[in-house]
């Protein structure tokens, strides 16, 4: 009986570039090395790099949360390359306003970070359990001059709920924020 002979000469295979986990926020820029694989017709793997250097991340670098009588004034400072961004909001002092309170200062300090490249909004904030975890969602509306997209983020709740809601705010802009600080 004649061989099975493949349609296709190669395929591509990709395996996963190492990524920074929330817990390494401050992770400095760095050139990241992954493997691309082509299979061959008679399926020999030969492995070829294919380099790509990750742009600097915008870092947390404090929160600040005052609580006077019945609100709470919130503020957030984020750096990217050395420099500092603030935002700051005040709320009621309820517990989905208080979430709300540090999510927003997050955005104001990101659009002092991309100046007048964009506006930020946030549509909902919920923490909801996963398994044996909690976890944080965000939506969040951004608008540029091409137009408004509507970004989910995702963090997962370690010890204080506040530090998630930053994490899953960055984690929604994350992507669309390079392009905004490094137009092609």
């Amino acid at each position: 009986a004649p061989e099975p002979v493949a349609e296709s000469t190669s395929r591509p295979l990709l395996t996963a570039v190492p990524s920074y986990s929330d817990a390494t926020l401050e992770a400095p820029a760095q050139l990241e090395t992954a493997r691309l694989e082509t299979a061959e017709p008679d399926d020999e793997l030969t492995p070829q790099l294919v380099e790509s250097t990750r742009p600097p991340r915008i870092l947390i670098q404090r929160m600040q949360l005052v609580s006077a009588g019945l609100g709470v004034t919130t503020s957030v400072s984020l750096t990217w390359l050395g420099d500092s961004f603030v935002g700051e909001s005040s709320a009621a002092a309820t517990p989905s306003s208080v979430h709300r309170s540090v999510a927003v200062p997050t955005l104001r300090a990101l659009e002092e970070v991309v100046g007048s490249a964009a506006r930020f909004e946030l549509e909902q904030l919920e923490i909801n359990q996963l398994g044996p975890d909690r976890a944080v969602v965000v939506v969040v509306a951004m608008l540029t001059r091409v137009g408004s997209e509507r970004l989910t983020g995702v963090s997962v709740v370690r010890e204080d709920v506040r530090q998630a809601v930053i994490r899953a705010t960055l984690d929604a802009l994350n992507r669309r924020l390079e392009s905004l600080l490094h137009p092609a």
